[in-house]
């Protein structure tokens, strides 16, 4: 894990618990950022993507085109923020 600057926060999750949610609420429960405040300012400055794909609106939702190989969704914020989620149920 060295290459992505620090140890990145993983989360076991199922599916239920993450979809429908807002992008900055994921961040702030997961430990991303301090506050929706901080996760909107970091995605409108185009510092967050997921799946190496840029977030454009704050409000976004993770989707299931999100997934890597069917159980993986990597979120990066900034130069050293990372969330890895491992969805055990779809």
């Amino acid at each position: 894990m060295e290459h992505l600057g620090h140890e990145p926060f993983f989360h076991r999750v199922k599916w239920a618990d993450i979809k429908g949610i807002p992008i900055t609420k994921l961040m702030v429960t997961y430990g991303l950022c301090a506050s929706r405040a901080e996760a909107a300012r970091l995605v409108s400055s185009k510092a967050v993507s997921v799946a190496l794909r840029p977030v454009a609106d704050p409000r976004n939702m993770l989707q299931r085109g999100d997934l890597i190989d069917k159980r993986l969704i990597v979120v990066k914020s900034g130069k050293k923020g990372w969330l890895v989620f491992y969805v055990e149920e779809i």
